[in-house]
């Protein structure tokens, strides 16, 4: 259980590290703060003698703009805040930019990965005679250190309302799955119509969760894909027909399954930064 608790922390801590660096660009902050040193000191001689040089448009009478120490911290905020505000305003904007790009991207990819699945649902069920719902999940940051799976892409036989579900990082197969992945990609198979065959680390949905997701599964494969250091997306084939398990633990299905998550790698990565809003 303490192992559990360390990988999710330091999972998490991936994703927020990552989330940082995406979010607030690192590189770029740090280019700003060098302009604002530049700035200030090419630019500081000129401010200091608005207030206190020959051709001064400040009345000698105003004393307080004519102490040299309170002139040079007046001037030197007054060259801050101007390139910060100017800084900030370009920002918005090219967050709004950014914004409606990833809208845009996010669309056309969404749309195409559930075409993607349907036709992967279709190859299964021509190739292996079994009838699967497909679904991809990616990790979603909710607040400060809170990420959760949630569903992006699926099959058109998945209700809308799955999409809803929020899982945490050890729930459900899906969770358990997550886990596991300690290399590039990791598959699990779990049999869930019989409690005794579950594995031990195995944590059941929550009862929200449970709501929202159909009852009748028997069985899950799972298939998760690792990237740059940390896990962006699982994909999940069920059954609901128990006829139907041996045939998800066939080597075939997994050489599909694993052919199409890598297929699929960068619109996974776009999925993945599309929902995180980065």
């Amino acid at each position: 259980m303490k192992n559990k608790r360390f990988l999710i922390i330091n999972r998490i801590l991936k994703y927020e590290w990552d989330y940082f660096l995406r979010k607030f660009r690192l590189t770029q902050s740090m280019s700003f703060f060098i302009s604002i040193i530049v700035i200030v000191i090419t630019g500081l001689g000129d401010t200091q003698s608005f207030f206190i040089g020959d051709n001064s448009l400040i009345p000698e009478t105003w004393k307080i703009l004519k102490d040299p120490i309170i002139v040079r911290v007046v001037s030197i905020l007054v060259l801050v805040l101007s390139y910060l505000w100017a800084w900030l305003i370009e920002g918005q904007q090219k967050n709004k930019e950014n914004d409606e790009t990833i809208e845009i991207i996010g669309k056309y990819v969404v749309s195409n990965t559930n075409r993607y699945l349907c036709d992967f649902q279709d190859e299964i069920k021509n190739s292996l005679q079994i009838e699967t719902r497909i679904s991809l999940w990616i990790p979603v940051r909710l607040s400060l250190f809170n990420w959760n799976l949630q569903m992006i892409c699926k099959t058109n036989d998945v209700p809308d309302q799955e999409l809803e579900a929020s899982f945490n990082l050890d729930e459900g197969v899906i969770g358990y799955t997550y886990l596991r992945n300690r290399r590039r990609y990791n598959l699990e198979v779990v049999n869930v119509s019989d409690e005794t065959q579950l594995p031990l680390s195995y944590i059941p949905l929550r009862q929200d969760n449970q709501l929202l997701i159909k009852s009748d599964i028997k069985g899950i494969l799972a298939l998760s894909s690792f990237q740059r250091g940390s896990i962006v997306g699982l994909l999940a084939i069920d059954v609901n027909n128990i006829n139907d398990l041996p045939t998800i633990e066939k080597v075939e299905l997994h050489d599909l399954a694993v052919k199409r998550i890598t297929a699929h790698k960068g619109d996974i990565q776009l999925l993945w930064r599309m929902k995180n809003r980065l």
